[in-house]
């Protein structure tokens, strides 16, 4: 089973990186570097699952995760350097499913994906 995921985050490198490993694990990687571009491609893509950027100029992603959670019930596992306390627990009361922190080994990236995606997950 190939899974969509959309990537939102402003860090290209980022987005990059991970759209060169991730299909090798049977994931196809979308990408948006803009918050704005974000919310356009969970609506066009319609993923399977998100991974969310906090840290982001204009819209950031507590914001952004209040967005998509309007409109969608999609999995958002939010992968972001902010790692204070009160500001994982907003997120998560926000909607946001899981949070993992960066830099993040590639196989527990994984791993959340496939717990969040449920049974018929990557392989």
């Amino acid at each position: 089973m190939t899974i969509k995921l959309l990537i939102i985050d402003d860090d290209a490198t980022i987005t990059e990186m991970l759209e060169l490993v991730l299909p090798a694990r049977g994931i196809e990687v979308y990408a948006a570097n803009t918050s704005s571009d974000g919310v356009a491609a969970v609506k066009q893509v319609e993923p399977d699952i998100i991974l969310l950027d906090l840290m982001m100029p204009g819209l950031d992603g507590w914001e952004l995760c209040r967005q998509i959670r309007a409109f969608s019930t999609t999995p958002i596992l939010v992968l972001s350097a902010f790692i204070e306390k009160n500001g994982i627990n907003r997120i998560l009361a926000q909607g946001a499913n899981d949070y993992l922190a960066k830099p993040a080994p590639l196989s527990m990236l994984i791993g959340r994906i496939q717990k969040l995606i449920g049974p018929n997950g990557v392989s």
